[in-house]
């Protein structure tokens, strides 16, 4: 625990139940419009010249009637489209013209019970703000709701309709629906109804609009970089001010929890549904959190949901576990319901999903008959202390959004206010006034006889409700008679590292001024860069990187190499089971991982300064300790790998997902599916070994820090906990430039092919793939390094507008570029692929796949104008303004400058960035139509369709389908012998077939 967070002083609390004023104080405007909207007005530094704005409006779908299902949600697209104001999108096109992306910083969300509108906008002008608040007066009153701007937004929101209609949307649908059976919140999803969404009149809309939006039902919270908090007010005023009512007062009604007695059960199937899932949920009233007994009682909720999630962690670690992952969660369903949630993942298969179901009840009656000991309470206090502290030591880099959405929550729910520092001082102060008993309280109040809900969802029926029934009266009858024994309780190790090596030494130091960085080498040979940062005062980044990835492994060794990084997890990485490791780390904050990659080993974490000597340790272990194989834990891991690629195997997304890399990447070993031969094939001694051989060699490895480190302390650290791991003449550190290439090669001529699966709903997933070089050249590789990105954003703004605000089919584009197949070590053209990717109404795919084609041959004939360039330009910069205030950007700058051909070139890191930075000005000062036309030449196959791959995922026939188009070839008036195949046969045999069979059935006869 940091020293200034130790001194804060406690608050005094002399009344807990007398409600908290809100805060800060100093710092916030806070109060009513004479039109009755609410406002909040806060000045906020990070980012640096950034405003983060919102309108919320205190109604979603749950106020709608029959016919406007789905209303609320259309509205919140309308908003965009069209107001008094600006015309046709305007609002969209001048927000990216100043920077604030479409998506990224400008967008909106509808939900059962509010409706919230979010911008993001620069303060260098004060003109931006002004014009982001004149914005918000149109959402707040001047929506255009005509019958042309409601047929625009129609297919986008069918889209997103549409897109919400796979496995995980129709088993959270049935969710919702269970839960909140009996009120008026059960059949009111915000997406709405298809029926609705094609058919609403616009005269019914602007009826909601006109009926709900009114002054005394919004609040703007205005949260940013600037100095004057007092003409903010003014602007605020001086247009939402004038934002009238259009109607007779109106009371926004509320829904309150309709309680059960006796618990609701579901046993959900859906033949597409990846993953068995068990979950038991507990309602009950939401309360308002106003008050210092509010915050107790939020205190005492985290902490049991930390006790209850350890015990969880410590079940799926056993060697016969009874789930693989469980978690406790409590999250607000509505603005007057809350819930608790246990979930978990079993095996799957008949009667695993009841036995996790058994522990989960099992767990939360031995809480509510003995309780947490005093041990497990001190650990999860001590992680809640953690992140208490990250949050005052943070307190003055708090981002404006989260501060803006802060306020938000303060006007829907009531949630209290103080400020980082209060809120600090409080939980120092309250935090110990929370015992044992509370937490088992909590438990008593999550009986199946408290508006429980006991759910499971697999891809079929294995079990029924009768089964699940007879698992809670079990559990209930075990509980009554005090067959619940109390939790048993291990010990663990004081210390991570108790014996060190002797402390090694930094044998030399090179400063790099551009990056504000420091690198040193090890007398064992690895090496360390450092950079000391201020932009978050609670964060340091580690990673670390090796030569030598996948490639190097023998082919027969190839998956069991795949899985080393699973299998050593399971294990125990660090020396330490993982449920040990857990308690070893509890109230600290750290996380070290390990992955690799086809050419890159590599680890890497996220920790606050106090805790960095803890993530050195876990680095020493890592290279000091041994994974060995233990049969029951490997078991369980091939289990769950099993039950993953036959999972992927029914999901039409990953089915089309898999082919589309393997297609790209013209069938390269690397890209090929997963089979459950492979699986079966993983030698775990053979992983292990390649575990254990992969994190040997200190002399290989380059480890990166990157944020609030103090050097004074840091390079002692380095000696004694890296600089002494031992050395090792095996294996002989690799160079990049000794990287195995993969053999791969993107089709030569163009494809176009549609993967067809069995759906329960139609849906579509298409992405278009170009092949793209980038120049050998090393200084013209950086500019055509930058020129691809501004043709990726062009093309992907050009596409949206296109597909979605002119032709209303889509919900989203994107665009993006991959590299990460090429080898570092191979010469000549770096070969990557550019990807543009959108989802869509299954008969209009083919033709937007042309639609964007024919784009892409546009702006390599004609070149995007200079508004364009212009507005891509600043989303760049600005972009860039934000991402440099950030350790992620300056980590990823030293991370991937190390990586890159470019030093294995120059030799110095600080070299490669001067390039990056050149090539960027360079670029952006430069950019043009002209130049922009010539990057889509020079970067993309011209034209378009001479070399590219089009997949695109579709709905398989039903059976009746293709007896239908089969007979249909029968019929056809060009039928020749050959055009009827022996498919087609078959397709009309087997229907018929099975039409005979159901015939019979439904008149009680057997078919033969």
């Amino acid at each position: 625990m940091s020293a200034a967070f130790r001194a804060l002083p406690d608050v005094e609390v002399p009344d807990l139940k007398a409600p908290l004023k809100l805060g800060p104080k100093e710092s916030l405007l806070h109060g009513v419009l004479d039109n009755g909207m609410t406002y909040y007005v806060r000045p906020c530094s990070k980012p640096a010249q950034r405003a983060a704005i919102a309108l919320a409006v205190k109604v979603g779908s749950v106020v709608e009637t029959e016919d406007e299902r789905g209303v609320a949600h259309i509205l919140e697209h309308l908003a965009f489209n069209a107001t008094k104001d600006f015309e046709n999108h305007a609002i969209i096109t001048f927000l990216e013209s100043i920077g604030a992306e479409f998506g990224a910083c400008s967008n909106a969300y509808t939900t059962a019970d509010e409706t919230v509108y979010e911008v993001m906008v620069p303060t260098d002008d004060d003109k931006f703000v002004r014009q982001a608040l004149h914005i918000f007066s149109q959402f707040a009153s001047h929506i255009r709701c005509s019958p042309e701007d409601l047929t625009k937004e129609r297919g986008a929101v069918l889209e997103e309709w549409r897109m919400g209609r796979n496995s995980r949307g129709r088993a959270q649908e049935a969710q919702w629906t269970l839960m909140l059976q009996g009120s008026k919140y059960a059949d009111r999803l915000p997406i709405g109804l298809e029926s609705v969404i094609r058919n609403v009149p616009a005269s019914t809309v602007k009826a909601f609009y006109d009926r709900w939006y009114r002054p005394e039902n919004m609040c703007i919270s205005v949260c940013g970089d600037f100095q004057d908090p007092a003409a903010i007010l003014a602007t605020i005023k001086e247009y939402l001010q004038p934002c009238t009512a259009r109607g007779p007062p109106i009371e926004v009604p509320r829904f309150p929890l309709v309680p059960h007695a006796q618990p609701r059960f579901s046993a959900f199937s859906d033949s597409e549904a990846v993953q068995s899932l068990v979950y038991v949920t507990y309602k009950h009233d939401r309360s308002r959190m106003e008050t210092p007994a509010d915050f107790v009682d939020y205190l005492a909720d985290e902490l049991f949901q930390s006790a209850f999630n350890e015990r969880l962690f410590k079940l799926s670690r056993q060697d016969s576990p009874p789930f693989y992952t469980a978690q406790i969660g409590s999250e607000p369903l509505t603005a007057t319901i809350q819930c608790k949630t246990l979930g978990a993942q079993p095996q799957e298969g008949r009667q695993h999903s009841i036995t996790a179901l058994r522990t989960l009840l099992t767990e939360m009656a031995r809480i509510r008959q003995h309780g947490f000991s005093e041990r497990e309470l001190d650990i999860a206090r001590s992680k809640l202390l953690s992140d208490i502290e990250s949050s005052y030591l943070e307190r003055d880099q708090t981002y404006a959004p989260d501060m803006r959405d802060e306020y938000i929550r303060h006007f829907l729910h009531g949630e209290f206010v103080v400020g980082a520092d209060m809120e600090a001082r409080m939980s120092k102060t309250l935090l110990p006034r929370v015992t044992a008993g509370d937490l088992q309280r909590i438990a008593s109040s999550c009986g199946t006889d408290r508006s429980c809900v006991v759910k499971t969802v697999a891809h079929k029926s294995w079990e029924d409700e009768a089964a699940l029934k007879a698992v809670v009266a079990e559990v209930e009858a075990a509980e009554a008679a005090g067959a619940v024994p109390p939790w048993p309780f291990d010990d663990a190790p004081a210390r991570l590292v108790e014996d060190l090596s002797p402390a090694g030494a930094i044998v030399s130091r090179t400063e790099l001024p551009g990056l504000g960085a420091t690198e040193l080498v090890l007398s064992n040979g690895m090496k360390v860069t450092f950079k000391c940062t201020d932009f978050l005062k609670d964060q340091v980044l580690l990673s670390a990187f090796a030569a030598g990835g996948l490639t190097e492994v023998p082919q027969r060794d190839f998956r069991s190499a795949t899985f080393a990084n699973n299998i050593a997890g399971e294990l125990g990485m660090f020396g330490l089971r993982p449920e040990v490791l857990s308690d070893v780390l509890a109230g600290k904050r750290v996380a070290v991982g390990t992955g690799e990659s086809a050419y890159w080993r590599t680890l890497g974490g996220d920790q606050s300064p106090e805790d960095l000597e803890t993530a050195l340790q876990l680095v020493h272990r890592l290279f000091t300790t041994q994974v060995e194989p233990v049969a029951s834990r490997l078991e369980t891991c091939k289990q769950l790998a099993r039950e993953s690629i036959v999972s992927m195997m029914r999901n039409p997304v990953s089915t089309w997902s898999q082919r589309v890399k393997f297609l790209n990447y013209g069938e390269c070993y690397y890209f090929k599916p997963l089979t459950l031969d492979d699986v079966d094939k993983v030698d775990p001694i053979v992983a292990c070994n390649h575990f254990n051989q992969a994190y040997q060699n200190p002399a290989e490895w380059h480890l990166v820090l990157t944020g609030a480190i103090e050097e004074e302390a840091l390079l002692p650290l380095v000696e004694q906990l890296l600089a002494s791991i031992p050395p090792t003449d095996s294996p002989v550190p690799r160079s990049p430039q000794q990287a195995t290439p993969l053999p791969f090669t993107f089709p030569e001529s163009p494809v176009r092919e549609e993967v067809r699966v069995p759906m329960v709903a139609a849906m579509t997933q298409t992405q278009i793939t170009f092949p793209v070089e980038v120049g050998a050249d090393s200084t013209r590789r950086g500019e055509e390094t930058v020129w691809l990105s501004l043709v990726s954003k062009l093309l992907e703004t050009r596409l949206l507008q296109l597909l979605r605000f002119k032709f209303g089919e889509v919900y989203t584009v994107s665009v993006s570029s991959f590299f990460g197949a090429e080898a570092p070590s191979r010469k000549g053209n770096v070969r990557g692929d550019l990807a543009i990717s959108f989802s869509c109404d299954p008969a209009s795919a083919a033709r937007l796949i042309d639609l964007a084609l024919d784009e892409v041959d546009q702006l390599q004939s004609l070149g995007p104008t200079q508004d364009q360039v212009d507005t891509v330009r600043t989303l760049v910069k600005r972009a860039l303004e934000t991402q440099v205030q950030e350790n992620s950007f300056w980590h990823e700058q030293l991370v991937g400058g190390y990586k890159s051909r470019s030093f294995q070139e120059l030799g110095n890191v600080d070299a490669v960035y001067r390039r990056f930075t050149a090539s960027m000005d360079t670029v952006l000062k430069d950019a043009s139509p002209r130049l922009a036309q010539d990057a889509f030449q020079r970067l993309l196959p011209r034209p378009s369709r001479s070399r590219f791959t089009a997949v695109t995922l579709m709905p398989a026939p039903t059976m009746w389908q293709r007896a239908a188009m089969a007979v249909a070839d029968l019929g056809s008036t060009s039928f020749t012998p050959r055009s009827f195949t022996l498919a087609a046969t078959a397709a009309v045999v087997t229907s018929l077939a099975t039409f005979a069979v159901v015939r019979a059935w439904r008149k009680g006869q057997r078919p033969f």
